[in-house]
């Protein structure tokens, strides 16, 4: 198993799309953090159990949050929290989250693809002492 380190030109590309399309819509520092917390928990529903694991769970759930151009973890009980397991109808209720705000401010399906992309990245990339992979990751961007 290994851990999962996402190469820097691969988070410079995340930070470059999450920027671009944040600033062309108002969603407040609260949202930005809904929908960091909702794509990562949709991207480590997809990948847990058949690439990735929890090295170690967080006594609490963990709230994604971004500051000061990086991307920090808060131990919380905040819901969407990140945390080891989750239902469907969580899971349902993360991506319902996320649609709902891309809704709100009219994102297009482009927008919408490169924020599912770019943000589970950031969120991964957040969580790498908390996860190992049991299978190489899918993306050739984490090695």
């Amino acid at each position: 198993m290994f851990r999962p380190r996402i190469k820097k030109s691969a988070l410079k590309t995340a930070w470059k799309m999450v920027n671009t399309i944040f600033a062309r819509f108002p969603f407040s520092p609260a949202e930005k953090d809904l929908l960091l917390n909702c794509s990562t928990i949709v991207a480590l529903q997809d990948l847990e159990g058949s690439r990735v694991e929890w090295r170690k769970h967080p006594e609490r759930g963990l709230k994604l949050v971004f500051s000061g151009g990086a991307v920090g973890l808060e131990s919380s009980g905040w819901r969407p929290g990140i945390r080891a397991l989750y239902s469907e109808q969580e899971v349902e209720e993360a991506m319902d989250r996320a649609e709902g705000l891309f809704d709100r401010y009219g994102l297009d399906e482009e927008e919408r693809a490169a924020l599912f992309t770019a943000l589970p990245c950031l969120g991964l990339n957040a969580l790498g002492e908390f996860l190992e992979w049991t299978k190489k990751p899918p993306f050739p961007e984490l090695v």
